[in-house]
């Protein structure tokens, strides 16, 4: 919630409600948005379809008309890419610096050369912590960032900073789930 507002964007929390959730469950997920003074609804398009988000879709509505969005950029663009992968790494991840290999300062060096640090960077990293080590559950804070490498996507207009073990789509799974059939 409080990333999300960083970039001038209000949060309405969408709690996908699924059968086997308790109500028990649905009230700390509430009471933790509702402490952050962030909106939220229940969401059981699961179980109902169209008619089980009608409470979210009326929520996003209300707060758009009483909180329009100022959308703003994180950081500058026309900071280096440095500047840029250290400002993500800090202020949102909660990393206490970064850390380039051999193979990411070459990407760097490069992206100088060509005139690409006007573009916006994406961190791709693990979807399990805010860090890049899987294990790190949560927020863990004051961590290393480890950059692998950085790819131009230069038709896309953005930089892909690489952190962790990555696989990149498109790409298939070590052992195809197909190998089974």
């Amino acid at each position: 919630v409080r990333n999300v507002r960083k970039f001038g964007v209000e949060v309405v929390g969408a709690i996908n409600r699924f059968p086997e959730d308790t109500d028990e469950e649905i009230r700390i997920i509430k009471e933790h948005l509702q402490s952050e003074n962030g909106e939220c609804a229940v969401s059981e398009v699961v179980r109902y379809g169209g008619r089980g988000g009608v409470e979210l879709a009326e929520k996003v509505l209300k707060v758009m008309a009483e909180k329009p969005s100022q959308f703003k950029y994180f950081y500058d663009l026309e900071c280096s890419t440095e500047e840029k992968i250290f400002k993500l790494a800090t202020e949102l991840y909660g990393a206490g610096s970064v850390v380039y290999t051999e193979q990411a300062r070459k990407n760097l060096e490069r992206i100088h050369r060509f005139g690409l640090d006007s573009l916006p960077v994406n961190i791709a990293k693990t979807p399990y912590s805010f860090s890049d080590d899987p294990h790190l559950k949560g927020a863990p804070s004051g961590w290393k960032l480890k950059v692998q490498g950085i790819r131009p996507c230069t038709g896309a207009g953005f930089l892909v900073v690489l952190c962790g073990k990555m696989m990149l789509m498109p790409g298939l799974p070590e052992k195809p789930m197909l190998e089974e059939m």
